[in-house]
């Protein structure tokens, strides 16, 4: 698939698919006739890099996760921990995401005129009072 078309697919710049590449977070696809020739595979990883750094993981972070770094002797002890800790601070967002969604359904079938008026307050009150999440990196 050429270029012009994974990036119409994914609904991402030409420009982004050649900086990944640039930047060898992706593979150089071979060419055809002198045009790159994306794999389903390589849209895949490409997807993956997207959707990786859409819930905030760096493109180093991503590149040491798609990449197989020749100078490891172990690569699947690398990757697995690299895996978890990555789970890690998903589940910390997802948390976050689903507390959120809770305080936004019932401000969704709100009927006051004001936040003081209603349970949406002791909602919002009740998620600004826990504890920010540890930051993880």
């Amino acid at each position: 698939m050429r270029i012009s078309d994974v990036a119409k697919r994914l609904s991402i710049p030409v420009s982004t698919i050649r900086y990944y590449e640039k930047q060898s977070i992706i593979p150089v696809p071979n060419k055809v006739s002198g045009a790159r020739s994306f794999s389903e595979s390589d849209i895949k990883i490409i997807s993956f890099v997207r959707d990786a750094q859409s819930v905030g993981f760096s493109l180093k972070e991503v590149a040491a996760l798609v990449n197989n770094d020749p100078g490891l002797t172990d690569y699947a002890t690398h990757l697995a921990a690299l895996s978890k800790k990555h789970r890690e601070t998903l589940r910390h967002q997802i948390a976050k995401l689903k507390k959120i969604d809770v305080v936004l359904a019932a401000m969704e079938s709100c009927q006051c005129c004001s936040v003081n008026e209603c349970d949406i307050s002791a909602l919002i009150g009740e998620y600004l009072d826990t504890p920010k999440d540890k930051k993880y990196s």
